[in-house]
């Protein structure tokens, strides 16, 4: 059947259309905020564990969807100082775009920890990405399915933040692909974050 421009399927088009629109936009508007440092972090002493799991309460319909499994690897807890707004983005980014490049087997997020750092891996079974497109991976605005023929939606803007607000927490991301198996991202982040004062030398002192 053909869609028509005044049917449901003309008016979900359109819903689809906006909200693609507005996500777009918003993403623009974070990128400038942290290209003008307007972005300030706001670190606190978190449960980084339950954070990981609340990404995935959230992402856990969207994989199901694709028959995926959506797993947390973690201790019971794993505390430490950084801005859970930022680190929640940061897996929610990476742990979504592991569900839309990913046909079957699953997406894992694994928490490990040293007394200096937090490491957070979002390990898929996707498509992979090729040797020829990771170094432009971070770039804004481009993605590895471009073009009229794309076989994924996306404003190419999600992992260019993603690298960005792992910067502000001092962090380093690092990616391994290889096409047809899979992609592991790997997030590493002071666990208390250098110069940290007051709230910083509690939670330093409480880390386990």
């Amino acid at each position: 059947t053909v869609a028509r421009p005044g049917g449901e399927d003309g008016i979900e088009g359109i819903d689809s259309g906006g909200r693609r629109l507005l996500n777009t936009l918003n993403s623009i508007l974070d990128l400038a905020a942290l290209d003008a440092r307007e972005h300030c972090l706001h670190p606190i002493t978190a449960d980084l564990v339950a954070e990981a799991n609340e990404v995935a309460r959230m992402l856990r319909s969207l994989a199901d969807e694709r028959g995926l499994a959506l797993e947390v690897e973690a201790p019971d807890t794993l505390a430490a100082f950084v801005d859970v707004d930022a680190f929640g983005r940061v897996l929610t980014n990476l742990v979504g775009n592991a569900i839309k490049f990913t046909k079957q087997g699953g997406v894992t997020i694994a928490l490990e920890a040293t007394d200096e750092t937090v490491v957070a891996r979002v390990v898929d079974t996707g498509v992979g990405i090729s040797d020829a497109f990771l170094p432009r991976l971070f770039a804004a605005f481009r993605q590895a399915s471009e073009g009229f023929g794309r076989s994924h939606e996306g404003t190419g803007l999600g992992l260019t933040i993603t690298q960005r607000l792992v910067q502000e927490m001092g962090g380093t991301i690092e990616v391994a692909s290889e096409v047809g198996v899979g992609t592991t991202f790997t997030v590493t982040l002071p666990r208390v974050l250098e110069g940290a004062s007051g709230d910083g030398q509690v939670a330093e002192a409480s880390l386990t």
